[in-house]
């Protein structure tokens, strides 16, 4: 079967021309969809204003698994990890002090409610020492780190071990009530891990942990009292290990769902702020990264910032002739080239809209920005992708480039750059400019 003719391949002289010409051509085709995701994985061009962590290729795959949900995956690579968990602790950060302060309130007013429940004066002293002297300060105390740190991984703890020496307390006080003819239901202390699982959003392991912790003080405490009226049932203890079984699968469903919830906000999140084809940031991201590198050198570093805009030479005619899919394999190769000269953090290579993207360089004085620019239209050309429509046979750019100080705002520095690039392409492009005439 004959090998369909490439469009332009007339310039190709030999058989061995043209096959080159026709496997650059597909590869181009399908360069703009495998760049987006090698561009994900560049830590400098990874905008983003809530999350600063820098995100790696296989990251991004991994929070399009989960966000998916195509894989029972549980975790996120570490540093993801880390966020996430601190997310969950600052979305239930009103629950868990909720839960603190109201038994802060119970406790502060035991002696208000043992009126009301008839407790026996045997055991009232206690009560009112376990509930005035001990819980009532711990989480009085909870309430307040909750709200001062709540991601701290040491309140998380806190509120763990409050929560158990909540249910001991519980216990001791039901099996000496019992002793003096007084019984406190045994469900009454079932209620503390329903709460820690359901309310408090504690992570699977701690769960677990607080789970395993349950059933060791409850067994203890019940060791204490061998013979007494108060120890659990059979049944009692069934239906406690289905309410901590159930509360345990909803920790799991709730969690994954959370996880999924958040991959999917961060990943809308990182695309809000780049080029869906290029990879490179979009012009919302290159405004407010401008403003952040603007605002470091009016604090007086004494910096200069080179602001160049960047046009491809006839690119109407590259997409009239050699099709769309190919002008976006154009695009697309171009923004890696351009990516590449943005190295340092503060360094931003952005597609702008159609065929025009613009280049912002840290500390960049009129030396070295004559330099660099000179070294970017070279770069472009320098990837020898076939135009027919150009004069020079491949793909050039046209660059206006313009020194900003700590005074310039970014409106004035696009029109001064804009009016150098068209000044280059009046001239016969392919080159650039950073002085008027």
């Amino acid at each position: 079967m004959a090998d369909t003719p490439l469009p332009g391949s007339a310039r190709s002289s030999s058989p061995g021309d043209r096959i080159r010409s026709q496997q650059r051509w597909q590869r181009l085709r399908s360069r703009g969809r495998a760049l987006v995701k090698a561009r994900l994985g560049d830590h400098h061009q990874t905008p983003s204003r809530r999350f600063g962590h820098d995100l790696s290729a296989g990251d991004v795959q991994i929070l399009e698994t989960i966000a998916g949900g195509d894989s029972t995956r549980y975790r996120f690579p570490a540093p993801l990890e880390q966020r996430f968990l601190d997310y969950s602790r600052l979305s239930s950060r009103n629950a868990r002090i909720s839960i603190a302060v109201l038994a802060f309130v119970l406790y502060a007013g035991a002696p208000l409610w043992s009126r009301v429940l008839a407790t026996p004066p045997e055991t009232a002293q206690l009560m009112l020492l376990l509930e005035l002297g001990i819980m009532a300060p711990v989480f009085g105390l909870l309430a307040v780190l909750l709200a001062r740190k709540p991601l701290s991984p040491g309140v998380e703890w806190f509120l763990i071990a409050a929560l158990i020496m909540e249910l001991v307390a519980i216990e001791i006080v039901r099996y000496i009530s019992a002793d003096f003819g007084f019984h406190i239901e045994p469900s009454i202390t079932i209620v503390i891990p329903v709460a820690a699982l359901v309310v408090v959003r504690l992570s699977f392991n701690r769960s677990l942990v607080f789970v395993a912790a349950y059933l060791v003080a409850v067994l203890g405490v019940q060791t204490l009292w061998p013979d007494s009226d108060a120890r659990r049932s059979q049944t009692a203890w069934v239906m406690e290990l289905i309410l901590l079984g159930l509360s345990l699968l909803s920790v799991i469903w709730s969690r994954l769902s959370m996880r999924r919830q958040w991959a999917s906000a961060l990943l809308l999140e990182i695309m809000a702020y780049r080029d869906g084809l290029t990879g490179l940031a979009n012009r919302r991201a290159f405004e407010e990264h401008y403003e952040k590198v603007a605002r470091a050198v009016a604090r007086g570093q004494n910096k200069v910032l080179l602001f160049a805009l960047i046009d491809l030479d006839h690119f109407k005619k590259l997409n009239d002739h050699y099709g769309h899919d190919y002008g976006d394999g154009v695009l697309a190769e171009v923004g890696l080239a351009l990516a590449g000269l943005a190295r340092r953090s503060l360094d931003l290579a952005s597609r702008l809209g159609g065929e025009e993207f613009a280049l912002l360089l840290y500390d960049c004085d009129a030396a070295a920005a004559e330099e660099r620019l000179r070294a970017m239209v070279a770069a472009i050309a320098d990837l020898q992708i076939e135009h027919v429509g150009n004069d020079a046979g491949v793909v050039t750019c046209s660059v206006g480039g313009a020194l900003i100080g700590p005074n310039d705002v970014l409106s004035d520095a696009y029109r001064l750059a804009d009016a150098r690039l068209y000044a280059v392409k009046r001239s016969g492009r392919n080159g650039f400019r950073m002085k008027d005439d």
